[in-house]
C-alpha cells in the first residue's frame, strides 16, 4: 500500500473529496477542520494512521517532513536528518 500525505488544506480539500480519509483520524489546517469527518478530527501536529499522513500547516512541516521521512526510509534516516537540521 503507498503512502499518502498531505498538509495544510489538503487532506480536507484533497484526500476528503477523494474519499482517503474515510475512517481513519487525520488533520489539517485548522479553519478547514469542519470539512473532515467528525470522528477522524485530530488536533495533533501530525497524524500518521496506517499510510496516511497529514499534518496542520507551514508551522508543523518540519514534523511532517521528518514523518515522512521516517515513513519512507526509517527511524535511523529519520535521526540522521534531523540531527543535521538540528530538529528535536
Amino acid at each position: 500500500e503507498r503512502t499518502v500525505a498531505a498538509i495544510c488544506a489538503s487532506p480536507a480539500v484533497v484526500l476528503q473529496h477523494h474519499d482517503l480519509i474515510r475512517d481513519r483520524r487525520a488533520t489539517c489546517y485548522p479553519g478547514l477542520m469542519d470539512q473532515l469527518p467528525a470522528a477522524s478530527r485530530s488536533a495533533e501536529k501530525v497524524v500518521t494512521m496506517g499510510n496516511l499522513i497529514t499534518s496542520r500547516g507551514p508551522g508543523t512541516a518540519m514534523a511532517f517532513s521528518l514523518t515522512l521521512v521516517e515513513a519512507l526510509c526509517g527511524q535511523d534516516k529519520r535521526e540522521e536528518i534531523a540531527g543535521q537540521l538540528l530538529a528535536p
